[in-house]
């Protein structure tokens, strides 16, 4: 029996949000996917600004989470989403790795 390699996916959020991406890493969970959420991915000691982009870039797709707070949020969450468009120029144009999903309404920058 052929074993399907696990799709990576990494979550990009603001910390204002982590409840519903929470939710959104259970059901990706459930449903075989290998989410990357950080308080589940780091661990102690761990250089997260050294381990966040090798995630991004080692990941088959990007959630960027979308919501007021993270469209108007200055700090790391805008360093992500810079992070994956700029992997996402070097990928082949037809390529789909950048998922946006609205967690409530908001302005898409």
């Amino acid at each position: 029996m052929d074993k399907k390699p696990k799709v990576h996916i990494f979550l990009a959020h603001a910390s204002e949000d982590k409840e519903q991406v929470r939710e959104l890493h259970r059901k990706l969970q459930h449903e075989g996917y290998c989410p990357w959420l950080d308080e589940e991915k780091l661990l102690p000691g761990q250089l997260w600004r050294e381990e966040i982009p090798k995630a991004i870039k080692g990941s088959d797709f990007f959630i960027a989470c979308l919501s007021e707070q993270s469209v108007a949020k200055k700090g790391y969450v805008q360093k992500e989403f810079r992070l994956a468009l700029n992997y996402c120029a070097e990928r082949p144009k037809e390529d789909i790795y950048i998922i946006p999903l609205k967690l409530n309404e908001c302005h898409i920058p």
